[in-house]
């Protein structure tokens, strides 16, 4: 029954690993297309979706945490529905599109930062709260200053959501050794969204003939996509790592509590 049993998790094993790169040949054959053959909408889209189906093979009340990034994935699909793919809704102009389409994005940004710290003391994780609080009143201050004439509720969705995602860089890196490929995640998805907020500060300070404007807009790719699916695809293969990680937490517990109580019964018996 143990050869049994140990011959079934080898089986489930070799199914992850082959699902896993198949998943990755997929993602980089649709990054190849997108970025370098056909800059379509859709097939950027279809990247993140793809992304979403991969989290949905993990399931299960042993996997612990993984429930996380495909909330985050989720809420991403969403977001990306009303703002790349631009499906309105009705009664809806495209500005208040964009506004739903940013709140899914702090919503997965929300997750993120429970992932984040998943695990961890409560200390850190008021760490990690404070922080992005002290952060978002600052950023919210220098907008206040800078656009009191024309403060939208777009502008500071926006920086809601960048408190959240520097706060989670940052302490990605403290909980390292917990998920290794979070920090990666979170460096590739920060990049990308510089590179969209320097659209908007161009556009909004009109700043299109300055040398480095030009630059950036040189580039003949879509370049926060470029940044951006690698960011979810790795995301997505958090899930497996971050469930062994969880799964060794648990069994070390496990065999804790037994040699604690082996030791107990031992001392009442003697």
């Amino acid at each position: 029954m143990k050869n049994k049993k140990k011959t079934d998790q080898d089986k489930r094993s070799d199914n992850i690993v082959f699902f896993k790169l198949l998943f990755i040949i997929i993602e980089a054959l649709l990054f190849i297309f997108a970025m370098f053959k056909f800059n379509n909408k859709f097939l950027l889209f279809s990247t993140l979706a793809l992304a979403l189906v991969f989290t949905m093979l993990f399931w299960g009340k042993e996997n612990g945490r993984i429930y996380l990034p495909k909330l985050i994935i989720l809420f991403d699909v969403v977001a990306d529905i009303f703002i790349t793919l631009g499906v309105g809704i009705e009664g809806f102009g495209e500005y208040k599109t964009r506004v739903i389409g940013m709140g899914a994005f702090i919503v997965a940004q929300l997750f993120t930062s429970l992932y984040v710290v998943a695990g961890e003391s409560k200390k850190l994780k008021l760490y990690k709260f404070i922080t992005s609080l002290a952060l978002f009143i600052a950023l919210f201050i220098v907008l206040v200053i800078l656009r009191y004439n024309d403060l939208k509720l777009l502008y500071v969705e926006a920086l809601i959501y960048f408190s959240l995602l520097i706060t989670s860089l940052v302490f990605s890196f403290v909980t390292f050794r917990k998920n290794p490929l979070l920090p990666l995640s979170l460096l590739c998805l920060t990049i990308c969204d510089l590179i969209i907020g320097l659209g908007f500060i161009e556009n909004m300070f009109d700043l299109s003939d300055k040398a480095f404007f030009i630059f950036l807009n040189h580039f003949n790719i879509n370049l926060p996509w470029f940044f951006y699916i690698p960011s979810f695809t790795i995301l997505a293969l958090t899930i497996r790592t971050h469930y062994k990680y969880v799964k060794k937490e648990k069994d070390d517990k496990e065999d804790n509590d037994k040699s604690i109580n082996d030791d107990t019964k031992s001392k009442e018996e003697s």
